[in-house]
């Protein structure tokens, strides 16, 4: 395994890559553009530039999956850049098995609409469903190694989706949706089965700056919901049938909530709900910071959630990102002192079964970085990180606008 300095050595390398192709999809609305492949993904430690281009100043939002046969996939938003900045298309790389050779960027917009919040996960036969919203609606397309499907619709009046994939394959997301003349918020969830039809059902009322994640396994579905006034609330719904969905706080009560998703992981009895504290929740940008995550744990199927443990780190995280797996949590955020810390790093560290021990050393993915917590601060690179395991590798897609050309790094880190 290489330490931190021998891993970033290598992630400056250039490349380049220029447009070849264009296809129009469905409804005359989105534009998917094939790049030239060429370019491996990391290996033996390194890191990778993935999304160099000559259309975008910045590239933020990172998400990234893996197939069942190793292959990864990297999704990321090309940015205008600066307070003014918006998402112009969705790019998307995905490998050859076992990690192996990155293939062609695939650009996705809507012709116009901005776009963000993307969100990429495994479904069977080794391909991926991307999610995102464009303009003032959430779409899904079938994502394989250069090509896509045509953009299919989830919900018209949506915003900020986020997904989620089960162990057979079915794809959930959730998104908040305004209704009736009111102009009332809600969260929907939506399960597709086919990863091509995405009905939604009525989940709870959304307040206003509430955020939704979602999980879950091939029975139940987890959509949380992180509310500015009620703190952390989940809500269970069964994947099969219509039974009422039932919703439990997961918070306690005066308890100091940051600003960001609270990842969930369900698998039979057991789930967990993780978010972030803060010590100002008065200060929007010092609010998206965390100093400790609280893990919350469920042993009745996601009902209730009354096991707490607290795992705090020597520093203050931004953008928390978790991945479960052998009874273990992998974290990577984004450390450092506080907002606007141009000597942050984005790492890694493996914690323990129910979140509080921390096993092995803090590995460091990209550095230094700046928290960036606001869209017009220098070096914002987005509301999501990218974190997966494949190959026997532990892999972090992060986006780095701090010097230099912008772009992100697929990193090899444990």
């Amino acid at each position: 395994m290489l330490n931190a300095s021998a891993m970033s050595s290598i992630w400056m390398r250039q490349t380049t890559w220029a447009a070849v192709a264009l296809a129009v999809f469905g409804a005359g609305f989105a534009v998917i553009r094939a790049v030239p492949a060429g370019t491996a993904a990391p290996a033996g430690g390194s890191n990778d530039v993935v999304s160099r281009s000559s259309d975008s100043e910045t590239e933020v939002s990172a998400s990234l999956a893996s197939a069942a046969d190793g292959s990864l996939a990297v999704a990321w938003i090309a940015d205008g850049g600066g307070r003014d900045g918006s998402g112009r298309y969705v790019g998307v790389r995905v490998s050859e098995p076992n990690a192996g050779k990155l293939g062609p960027i695939l650009r996705v917009d809507t012709r116009g609409e901005t776009v963000s919040h993307d969100s990429i996960v495994a479904l069977p036969g080794n391909d991926f469903e991307l999610v995102w919203q464009g303009g003032d609606s959430v779409y899904a397309a079938r994502i394989s190694r250069g090509r896509a499907s045509a953009p299919v619709t989830i919900a018209r009046n949506a915003s900020e989706p986020r997904a989620a994939s089960t162990p057979n394959g079915t794809v959930l997301v959730s998104f908040t949706y305004v209704e009736g003349p009111e102009k009332k918020r809600k969260f929907g969830l939506a399960i597709s089965h086919d990863a091509a039809q995405f009905p939604f059902r009525y989940v709870g009322d959304a307040a206003e700056g509430a955020i939704s994640d979602v999980c879950g396994d091939d029975d139940v579905a987890l959509v949380t919901d992180v509310d500015p006034a009620r703190g952390v609330v989940a809500h269970r719904a069964e994947i099969a049938g219509e039974a009422p969905i039932e919703t439990s706080t997961v918070s306690t009560i005066g308890e100091h909530v940051a600003r960001a998703a609270a990842p969930c992981f369900v698998s039979r009895d057991e789930s967990f709900v993780v978010y972030g504290e803060t010590e100002r929740p008065q200060d929007p940008t010092e609010s998206r910071i965390a100093e400790a995550l609280i893990f919350v744990r469920s042993r009745d199927g996601a009902r209730n959630f009354v096991t707490r443990a607290a795992h705090r780190t020597p520093t203050h995280m931004l953008l928390p990102t978790l991945l479960r797996r052998e009874q273990a949590f992998t974290l990577l955020a984004v450390m450092g002192s506080g907002a606007g810390d141009a000597h942050a790093s984005a790492s890694v560290i493996v914690l323990g079964a129910d979140g509080r021990s921390q096993n092995g050393l803090t590995r460091t993915a990209v550095a230094p970085m700046t928290m960036a917590a606001t869209p017009d601060a220098a070096g914002w690179i987005g509301d999501s990180l990218g974190l997966t395991f494949a190959a026997g590798v532990t892999w972090a897609a992060v986006p780095d606008n701090g010097g230099g050309e912008a772009h992100v790094a697929l990193v090899r880190v444990l």
